[in-house]
């Protein structure tokens, strides 16, 4: 018994209404696969901006965000501190806090910065309300959206006003510490357990003409007899073996003659305690020598004369009793 066209025809209607309905399956549980990812997806974006939210809210550094005009929109705490500004501040008023010497170069670059989109870094003073002057660092990016298209800026300071005042401190402390080296009366130097001269003063050039042309760098070999600068070579030994000041009578020749230096050696040390250089001041001390000479001359001259009177007046008083 063969099937007629209509039972064919409403086969096919059952095969396709079979099909369809599975599509309809599919795109169903397709749709609610893609709901779950895009709800686990909203999930870890909500979770990542909380993050990066709390990150930014306790940063030790200032963050500041603007727009693409450059105005404030966002600043953390750590920026009103170092501002004295309310983090709720918006708008330009940054500017207003900015000292007088510095605002013409800072607003130049953050105006550049905004126009070409570009970042910058820059070094500034700020004069808060309360009258506080800080010195930061700003470095300053533009936002770019996925079409690259700049959408803001988003900045963060860093207050360096301690630092600077450390730098500061420890030049005015270098330039004390080399004008009272350079203008002592002593030789004072220092050299490395090559015996490579990191420093000599103007006296220690001054008394020894021939290194004019001093150099960080030489040794004394370089500029000394080579029997005297052994002789260098040898107490400053001596200090390193021991770790310990030590105090070397020196005779160096010199164009007016030998002349005689109490030198005092000594360890230089670093944060660890470990010898990393050895530091030397030597005295010229030949003039006193020369006025002990003649003081020991005088007394000995002076010791015989009364002695010479003593004899006499022996003989005299010899001479009256007989």
């Amino acid at each position: 018994m063969q099937a007629t066209s209509e039972d064919m025809m409403s086969g096919s209607e059952g095969s396709l209404t079979a099909v369809l309905a599975g599509l309809v399956l599919l795109c169903l549980a397709v749709g609610g696969w893609l709901a779950v990812v895009n709800g686990q997806l909203r999930q870890r974006l909500r979770a990542s901006q909380r993050a990066f939210r709390t990150l930014v809210a306790n940063a030790p550094v200032g963050v500041v965000q603007t727009d693409v005009a450059g105005r404030h929109v966002y600043a953390n705490e750590a920026w009103s501190r170092i501002s004295g500004l309310s983090s709720e501040a918006t708008g330009e008023g940054w500017a207003s806090i900015v000292h007088p010497d510095d605002l013409p170069e800072t607003t130049a670059r953050w105006e550049e910065a905004v126009r070409t989109q570009q970042p910058y870094t820059n070094e500034l003073r700020l004069v808060r309300p309360d009258g506080l002057e800080r010195t930061i660092v700003a470095a300053v990016h533009p936002m770019k959206e996925d079409d690259g298209q700049t959408s803001g800026f988003i900045g963060m300071v860093l207050d360096v006003t301690e630092l600077r005042e450390v730098r500061r401190k420890v030049r005015d402390q270098t330039a004390l510490l080399k004008d009272l080296i350079d203008h002592s009366s002593a030789a004072i130097y220092v050299k490395d357990a090559a015996g490579r001269y990191l420093l000599a003063n103007n006296r220690h050039i001054e008394l020894w003409p021939a290194m004019r042309g001093f150099q960080p760098g030489t040794t004394p070999y370089d500029w000394f007899p080579k029997e005297v600068a052994r002789s260098f070579a040898e107490s400053d030994k001596a200090v390193w073996e021991t770790g310990e000041t030590l105090t070397f009578e020196e005779l160096i020749p010199h164009a007016g003659g030998e002349r005689t230096f109490v030198s005092v050696k000594f360890p230089i040390r670093d944060a660890a305690g470990t010898t990393i250089a050895v530091g030397g001041i030597s005295t010229d001390i030949s003039e006193l020598q020369h006025a002990r000479r003649e003081l020991a001359d005088r007394e000995h001259l002076l010791r015989n004369l009364i002695e010479l009177q003593e004899n006499e007046r022996q003989l005299i008083c010899h001479e009256f009793h007989d």
